[in-house]
């Protein structure tokens, strides 16, 4: 597919949302309104080994990085504002991220776009488009300076497409000594345009929530959730025949850390399950997943290896199997807000969480390489 850059209307117009907490600000005639503005990004790069395997991160992008280098795929650009009004408790926060999008290269998309309000320290409400709260590094998914790896696992990132809910949010902290607990829960509806074996379809989950709990003790953090939402999708099962269902999908995940500063080790598993499809009798997507990663620092220098498995079950769009995949990566920090990446992972050939369009019969392993620059400001 012919990969583009696209600035519609419709973008322009996304992209001056972004701008709106700061002329709101400008509109306040108030001393105590501050407006704080900072961005992020990534220049990188990715190829594969084999001519024949488009390398890509998720569902959500409908082209790949094939055995020339592509710096589509890799790159991004961020920017955020965030406008705070005096000591009301009251904040408006607005992210935006130019990134690949489907077909399209660089396209910018409404990441973050809030009205918060502050009870307390410890208990916050969020109105708007906000993270979707899946995973540990859900908040900073978007932020390759803030983690250690070019590219989290596709093993379980690559699962869940969403990463934004349109509804409420509510934050509570609780600390007890050395424990600390937060509660995250959300509902409203999410959509997004995704591609199952070349077939796009705009999935819209109209009821969709989300409910999370992470304990952190010392350097250690576990953390839990659950993932749901209805979606009325239609199946063509043939040129007769259309069924028209619901499908209620739940994606549950655990996610483990522990952080002393030298040593890091990451694991997160997570499990998919849906209802069966109307006279197919079997779900849509049905899979179970898990990565463990484990990474050492010695001064500017972060190496870190990841082995990662996705289990298919008796699914549509999940092909049946196991398939194992290794990652090593380096990061090396230039500078306070700079640093330099490089991963290679080893995925095999049929595994569809890495190919756009995996082998049904082989299992060789097709190597990826992904490099880049990330940068705060």
């Amino acid at each position: 597919m012919t990969r583009s850059l696209r600035w519609t209307r419709k973008s322009r117009a996304q992209f001056l949302i972004l701008l709106s907490p700061v002329l709101m600000a400008s509109a306040w005639a108030d001393d105590s309104v501050s407006v704080a503005v900072s961005g992020f990004g990534t220049a990188g790069a990715a190829m594969t080994s084999n001519a024949n395997y488009a390398y890509y991160h998720d569902s959500t992008e409908y082209t790949g990085a094939s055995n020339k280098i592509d710096v589509g795929l890799e790159s991004k650009l961020g920017l955020q504002a965030v406008v705070t009004f005096g000591s009301s408790g009251f904040s408006a926060t607005a992210q935006e991220v130019v990134r690949e999008r489907g077909n399209d290269l660089f396209s910018p998309g409404t990441e973050w776009l809030y009205a918060q309000y502050d009870v307390n320290h410890d208990l916050t409400f969020r109105l708007g488009r906000v993270a979707l709260a899946t995973f540990l590094l859900s908040d900073s998914r978007n932020v390759g300076y803030a983690s250690n790896w070019m590219n989290a696992p596709n093993e379980v990132y690559g699962d869940e497409p969403f990463q934004y809910l349109d509804g409420g949010q509510a934050r509570w902290k609780i600390s007890a000594g050395p424990v600390n607990i937060k509660l995250t829960g959300a509902f409203g509806s999410t959509s997004q345009g995704i591609s199952i074996n070349g077939v796009q379809l705009n999935v819209q989950a109209k009821t969709a929530f989300n409910v999370a709990a992470a304990i952190d003790y010392g350097n250690m953090l576990l953390r839990v959730s659950e993932t749901g939402g209805d979606s009325p999708f239609s199946l063509a099962l043939s040129p007769a025949l259309t069924v028209a269902t619901t499908t209620k999908d739940r994606f549950s995940a655990v996610g483990f850390q522990y952080d002393d500063g030298k040593a890091l080790v990451l694991s997160e598993w997570a499990k998919r399950t849906q209802n069966n499809i109307p006279l197919v009798n079997i779900p849509l997507a049905a899979s179970t997943q898990w990565y463990v990663a484990g990474g050492w620092r010695v001064g500017s220098w972060t190496p870190m290896a990841t082995y990662g498995v996705a289990k298919g079950e008796h699914s549509l769009s999940d092909p049946q199997g196991s398939f194992g995949t290794w990652s090593v990566m380096t990061r090396y920090d230039v500078a306070r807000n700079i640093d330099l990446k490089v991963q290679i992972s080893r995925p095999q050939d049929s595994n569809s969480r890495y190919f756009l369009a995996p082998s049904p019969t082989t299992t060789q392993r097709v190597n990826v390489l992904s490099f880049g620059v990330d940068f705060v400001f």
